[in-house]
């Protein structure tokens, strides 16, 4: 029966692990959209304050920083409501036992009463480090997108790369040329150069 009432515990305690893993998810992504969002705003002030664009930047930024908000705010509810409910699948847990116990044990009141005092003070003495461990679980949780991100980041499999060569630069010979150059800004559908092609001679 205990080791029902563990497996009970474990499965509620990954929920909240879960859902912090992924408010802290969508925290990094919203974070990521901020700060993307204001260094294509600091890179194009002159494009921005041209085409008079300043509301539109200022909306988008503002839009990030709440979605920023919000994610901080549930990984925070999330990661705090662990340990809550880790005490209380414990105090649970135990009425449960106390009220099995009383009904289906037909031994005198001293025997199963030690047995079961035991078991109490063992369960209590084990409710605070298991409680830690369940906190630093949920902790890991909410660091382990970031992690994941910076591994991507990091990792080369999934990058188009060159590989350091032998030779060295000499600087530039003829001309650097750009083919079919294409770009947009994140937040926009349109791009701000679309097929563009030009040679800078030396």
């Amino acid at each position: 029966m205990s080791l029902v009432l563990v497996f009970l515990s474990s499965l509620t305690l990954k929920g909240a692990m879960k859902r912090a893993e992924i408010a802290n998810r969508m925290g990094n992504e919203a974070m990521k959209k901020l700060n993307d969002l204001i260094l294509s705003a600091i890179s194009g002030m002159r494009v921005i304050k041209a085409f008079n664009r300043e509301g539109l930047v200022r909306k988008n930024v503002y839009k990030a920083i709440d979605r920023n908000a919000e994610a901080t705010y549930m990984g925070a509810k999330a990661n705090a409501s662990v340990l809550p409910v880790f005490e209380m699948t414990s105090i649970a847990s135990l009425a449960l036992i106390l009220i099995v116990a009383s009904f289906s044990l037909n031994a005198e009141m001293g025997q199963w009463v030690e047995v079961l005092l035991t078991f109490v003070v063992i369960l209590f003495r084990l409710i605070v480090p298991v409680a830690m461990i369940n906190q630093g679980r949920a902790s890991i949780a909410g660091v382990l997108p970031a992690m994941r991100g910076l591994d991507d980041f990091l990792s080369r499999s999934n990058k188009l790369y060159l590989i350091d060569g032998k030779k060295s630069y000499l600087g530039l010979k003829e001309k650097i040329e750009f083919q079919g150059v294409s770009f947009k800004y994140a937040q926009e559908d349109k791009y701000a150069l679309e097929d563009l092609s030009f040679v800078i001679r030396k």
